[in-house]
């Protein structure tokens, strides 16, 4: 069985920047808006963001690529995984599978009552990404500061959630989508989120999607054996009767229900292979 592992002298693996005559027919011009956060701190202590020059630049698939967004997205990150990245889904089934009824075994895990997000950290720039491809850096600056430890050039999958008076509460993630940056800042004040990370699509500029699910479990356990709140390892386990338990007891606390996984499987963005 092959082992993968982390260390403090890893490093990104370089990729070459797309070049403007690379670009497809839909390419065009637009006034570049993206906002992200830088790592570090302002001399206030807050969390500080760097913004793409409002110019006129080219884009190719709602990705900007002016000088400073290529830097951050292409010499990170591995050429073959693209920001946003496309999420893979689940398909709903009325009970419980037993351990052995897909590939290498079955993964069990809860299913969070929050947002689905991607967390990027490319070129030392951290970014929040919602499943649907919308860039909510701005909405969520906790979760982009708690992102900016990660080892650069890594892509997260996971949810985000809001814990209140000991459950989940969701109506408190939609109050979090709305207002300018004074506001963003003061609600993840009042309302701090958390993230429960549950797959990992890339590490050190590595793209680790076609691993089997087991091994990149492995992973971002490593991943996570240093992290702070709010930045947390979702729990899974291969023991079906645990499962059934999470699955009696977690909804009295928000959880919606149990995601199941092939531990042999790689991670296939778009499709509905959970």
């Amino acid at each position: 069985m092959t082992s993968f592992a982390l260390s403090s002298t890893t490093s990104p693996v370089a990729a070459p920047p797309r070049l403007l005559s690379n670009l497809g027919a839909n390419s065009g011009q637009f006034s570049c808006r993206r906002r992200v956060f830088a790592r570090g701190a302002s001399t206030s202590g807050a969390p500080r963001f760097r913004r793409c020059r409002p110019r006129l630049v080219w884009r190719d698939n709602s990705q900007c690529i002016c000088a400073d967004c290529v830097k951050s997205w292409t010499v990170a990150l591995p050429e073959s995984l693209h920001i946003p990245p496309e999420l893979a889904l689940a398909r709903r089934v009325e009970e419980l599978p037993e351990p052995d009824a897909l590939p290498g075994g079955c993964l069990y895990s809860p299913k969070w009552d929050g947002f689905r997000f991607a967390i990027v950290l490319a070129g030392e720039l951290a970014s929040v990404w919602s499943r649907q491809g919308k860039n909510l850096t701005r909405y969520f600056p906790e979760l982009a500061a708690a992102a900016a430890e990660l080892p650069d050039g890594t892509v997260l999958d996971g949810e985000a959630v809001i814990w209140r008076e000991g459950r989940l509460d969701f109506a408190a993630m939609q109050h979090r989508l709305s207002g300018g940056a004074a506001i963003a800042a003061r609600r993840a004040r009042e309302l701090p989120s958390s993230f429960a990370a549950f797959d990992v699509l890339a590490v050190a500029g590595t793209d680790v999607r076609h691993l089997a699910l087991e091994h990149r479990q492995s992973l971002l356990e490593e991943l996570a054996a240093q992290w702070q709140p709010p930045m947390n390892i979702s729990p899974v386990t291969r023991d079906v009767d645990e499962a059934r338990e999470w699955f009696e007891t977690m909804p009295a606390v928000g959880v919606e229900g149990i995601i199941v996984k092939a531990a042999a499987s790689g991670y296939e963005g778009g499709k509905r292979e959970w």
